[in-house]
This record gives structure tokens, sequence and C-alpha cells, in this order.
């Protein structure tokens, strides 16, 4: 299905790089896949727009936000000014967070984070 959608579409496919997981439920162990006559690989997790999936959860991952605040506060020092502070995360720090989110949050927990943001 998938190549002849491709080849309607002019998309290649790649099998090395094509993964196969399953949502709500448990893998199907004995189930094969294969696109091009290659048999696709069973994943447990899978990355896509900097978040991690694992069957009913999502995570981001919140190394990338540790280092760029340590390196807003190793920057600003001992003395720093806490509006600065404050801007530099909103600014460099919230974004590493929340990108992806879309993919993950429903429409009233983007509002509703929205407001919580502009309020603060």
């Amino acid at each position: 299905m998938c190549l002849e959608y491709g080849r309607t579409w002019d998309i290649i496919f790649n099998p090395r790089k094509t993964q196969c997981t399953t949502f709500g439920g448990k893998q199907p162990r004995l189930c094969t896949v294969t696109l091009d006559d290659v048999n696709l690989k069973w994943i447990e997790k899978l990355k896509y727009l900097g978040c991690y999936f694992r069957s009913n959860t999502c995570y981001s991952d919140i190394r990338n936000y540790y280092g760029c605040l340590n390196n807003i506060l190793s920057v600003l020092g001992k003395g720093k000014n806490e509006i600065t502070a404050v801007h530099l995360v909103r600014t460099y720090c919230i974004p590493i967070l929340t990108y992806g989110s879309e993919i993950w949050l429903t429409e009233s927990e983007k509002c509703s984070l929205n407001i919580y943001t502009v309020s603060q």
C-alpha cells in the first residue's frame, strides 16, 4: 500500500529507516510487516519532533532544557537580574519543552497553556 501511494505521489519510502510500533496495546510479536519485501523492525519507543512515545505515553527529553537553563544561569552569575533571567528562560528554555507539543496536547490543553503563560 505504501509503495503504491509513493508511486502515485512521487514519494520513496526507505525500509531501512521505517519502523513499526503500536499504541494502545501490546505489540503483535507474530505479525510481520514488510515494505518493498524487507521486514520492518518493531520498536518499543519512537522519537518524533523531540518527543518520545512509548505505547500510551509521551514525554519530552528535558536534558536540553536543563542545559539551556544552566547556561543562562552561569552567564548571569550571582548578581543576576530576575527579570532578565525570566525573559531568557521564556525565550530560550520554554520552547525546548514545548517543541512538538501540538502532536500530544489537546486543543483545550493548548488554550489553558496559553492562558497560563500569558497570566504569569
